[in-house]
């Protein structure tokens, strides 16, 4: 429609599309000339960038953590705030019974409907992911270790550790995609200002002050 209406030969959008043309040719060209070779960056200079950066690669131990739930929220009643401890504390109990199945319990007791949905499964966390009304307690736990009850803000809670990956660090192989990708990024950008900067060396922008005051005048 806006063709078969001939916007597009309107004066001001005319010159407007030029713009737009004339930066996408200029963006694709400059992107093109300064494109880094294809051995670059070489295995030399990903090993450096890898050892010059080895606290980014750093990944802190993580754990997945399951839960059980009870809700007592502030507001409760005294008669509904016991009833919810009581019912925690029966729930710890059996826990301690080496054949308790802790994914059975969270699945049919836990209050939390998605974590219970999934056998009290919260997912793989960092310490500094983990909320940190619980985050001292579950800190403490080792894989297959279950907290005694404790309380937070909206209810009571019984975690456990299901699994556990140890701190570490990223080695180069799992990285040096991502090495690639910055260090050709870089020389590119690079690239391009050192590029921009020889054709300005070789053709120094004059500005035309007589018509810097007409356009001035115009406007005014």
């Amino acid at each position: 429609q806006a063709l078969q209406s001939g916007w597009d030969r309107k004066p001001d959008n005319e010159a407007q599309l030029k713009r737009v043309r004339d930066n996408a040719i200029a963006d694709g060209y400059l992107l093109e000339v300064t494109q880094p070779p294809a051995d670059y960056p070489t295995a030399a200079e990903v090993q450096t960038a890898y050892d010059q950066n080895l606290k980014a690669f750093a990944v802190p131990r993580q754990i997945q953590l399951a839960q059980i739930f009870i809700a007592s929220p502030k507001d409760a009643t005294p008669e509904a705030a016991k009833l919810a401890q009581e019912r925690i504390q029966m729930l710890s109990k059996y826990l301690q019974d080496p054949k308790a199945d802790f994914t059975q319990v969270a699945t049919q007791k836990s209050e939390d409907p998605k974590s219970a949905a999934q056998g009290g499964v919260v997912g793989w966390l960092t310490e500094e992911q983990i909320h940190p009304s619980i985050r001292t307690v579950a800190a403490k736990l080792k894989k297959g270790e279950v907290s005694a009850p404790f309380q937070i803000t909206v209810g009571w809670l019984i975690l456990k550790v299901q699994d556990e990956r140890p701190a570490r660090t990223l080695s180069l192989e799992e990285v040096r995609p991502l090495i690639v990708s910055r260090l050709r990024e870089a020389r590119q950008r690079r690239d391009s200002s050192e590029y921009m900067r020889s054709l300005v060396a070789d053709k120094p922008l004059n500005i035309d002050a007589d018509a810097v005051l007409e356009v001035v005048k115009t406007a005014n």
